[in-house]
C-alpha cells in the first residue's frame, strides 16, 4: 500500500517524475499538517483518504512521489505559506 510510507523527501537537484494532488482544503481542519507527516499522519483524519487515493492513483501510474500542499506547505509559518501560493501562479 503506497500510502503507508508516508514521508519527506527533498531533492537537491531537479526531483523525479512526481504526482500533485489538487485539492480544496478540509474547512475542518481535517487536512494532514506537515507537523503530523513527520509525528505519524492521523489516520482517521478525512484529509488522509485524500492522500491514499493520490498515492494509489501515482502507484499505478509508476510514480513514486506525490507532492501535496497541506503536507508539503507549512500553513502555520507565514512566509512559506505565502512564497508557496505566489509560485503556484507563475
Amino acid at each position: 500500500d503506497a500510502s503507508e510510507k508516508l514521508s519527506f523527501t527533498q531533492f537537491k537537484a531537479t526531483p523525479p517524475p512526481y504526482a500533485i494532488l489538487s485539492h480544496t482544503w478540509e474547512q475542518n481542519n481535517d487536512d494532514v499538517l506537515c507537523e503530523e507527516v513527520i509525528n505519524g499522519p492521523r489516520k482517521e483524519k478525512g484529509g488522509y483518504r485524500k492522500i491514499e487515493f493520490c498515492a494509489s492513483k501515482a502507484k499505478q501510474d509508476n510514480i513514486q512521489y506525490i507532492w501535496v500542499d497541506t503536507c508539503c506547505i507549512d500553513k502555520w509559518n507565514d512566509l512559506e505559506r505565502s512564497k508557496a501560493i505566489n509560485s503556484m501562479f507563475h
